[in-house]
């Protein structure tokens, strides 16, 4: 089942540079924003995404240096992580998760 949610979701990339690799699961219910610890993929939430998709639409992302996101080009900081996840949001068509 997870297999098939991954394949169903697509990455998508935040318009704006640097650019932010994110996936949107499920079609239907509020969001949920799924934000990943330091250096951890944002396919981490594999089995969390599993249990929500069919009630939410679930956002999960890569932070900046990881995985589908582009190289880290400035320094990390709670602020700048904050500001990426409400990019991913806005990018993603939602106003709040």
């Amino acid at each position: 089942m997870i297999a098939v949610a991954q394949r169903a979701a697509a990455v998508a990339r935040t318009q704006a540079t640097p650019h932010i690799g994110y996936r949107v699961h499920g079609t239907t219910g509020s969001p949920v924003l799924l934000v990943m610890g330091l250096a951890m993929s944002g396919r981490g939430w594999e089995s969390q995404i599993e249990g929500l998709a069919p009630h939410h639409r679930v956002i999960s992302f890569d932070h900046l240096g990881i995985g589908t996101s582009d190289r880290l080009r400035r320094p990390l900081s709670m602020k700048s992580m904050a500001q990426d996840a409400l990019r991913v949001l806005a990018d993603a068509g939602f106003e709040r998760a």
